[in-house]
């Protein structure tokens, strides 16, 4: 969803805006989604927690990679701590393997007509789909102050300019770019800082996780680094991609004569 929006130009204010996504991809934030998906079918319970058991799922699989700085909110809104034991590397084999995975939705569309013999649309079901919806757009808005006050991503610590000096920070997968002679990185809420003890080995425009702690308000000093490849996001794209294609192919065929006739008939 944050990709989405950032994709339209919508400025939104920063520390809020990732607050307010942190909160929207906890585990809780998932249910609504996944009971309005539900909804779409004649098994709404089965459907609908099979949707949320692939979202517990992905955060988990995603808690398992050593992605820096980064968590996974499961117990949320009761406790905002991150889990991230992060057992393996973003480019290690296993997290490749986990990527070439993304390939088996794709299986799942060559069953699409079966699948939408499934589907059940009414005028009821889509008024409670969209009541789930609203609610999982809106209610984010009221745990913003406690994402930020957990300092889950390190948005508290980012919130202020006061007091910076001394804290710890950690990015995942930033851009790193030489301005000059000064080497600088961009915080996943836009703000700029400089690295005054960039490391020889590192390649401008290249993207890195950094620990890293405030010299001052706008720089901080590397205590460890490490290099990413873009493997990882066309992985993730295609996979989004493949869930598209099931989706839309479900819903063609299920609006098709024959699709229309057998619901009838059930």
């Amino acid at each position: 969803m944050r990709r989405l929006i950032n994709a339209t130009g919508i400025a939104l204010e920063p520390i809020t805006a990732y607050a307010y996504f942190i909160a929207q991809a906890s585990l809780v934030g998932c249910l609504l989604p996944s009971i309005a998906f539900g909804l779409f079918f004649r098994s709404v319970k089965l459907v609908a927690a099979f949707a949320l058991l692939g979202s517990l799922l992905h955060l988990l699989l995603d808690s398992l990679q050593d992605k820096w700085g980064v968590g996974v909110h499961l117990l949320a809104p009761y406790n905002w701590q991150t889990l991230q034991p992060g057992i393996f590397e973003l480019d290690s084999s296993i997290a490749h393997l986990l990527s070439f995975a993304g390939i088996i939705p794709f299986l799942f569309i060559v069953r699409a007509r079966q699948d939408a013999r499934l589907v059940r649309f009414s005028s009821v079901r889509m008024a409670a789909s969209c009541v789930c919806l609203i609610a999982y757009f809106s209610a984010p808005f009221l745990f913003i102050n406690d994402v930020v006050a957990s300092d889950s991503r390190y948005l508290q610590t980012l919130a202020s300019e006061v007091g910076r000096r001394g804290k710890f920070l950690e990015l995942d997968r930033e851009t790193a770019s030489v301005v000059g002679d000064s080497w600088y990185t961009t915080t996943h809420v836009g703000e700029i800082l400089k690295i005054v003890n960039p490391d020889t080995n590192m390649v401008d425009g290249d993207t890195y996780s950094f620990k890293a702690e405030f010299r001052n308000v706008g720089e901080i000093q590397l205590i460890d680094w490490k290099k990413h490849s873009g493997a990882r996001d066309i992985a993730s794209h295609i996979g989004l991609l493949a869930i598209g294609c099931w989706m839309v192919a479900v819903l063609v065929l299920s609006r098709t004569p024959k699709s229309a006739a057998m619901e009838e008939a059930g």
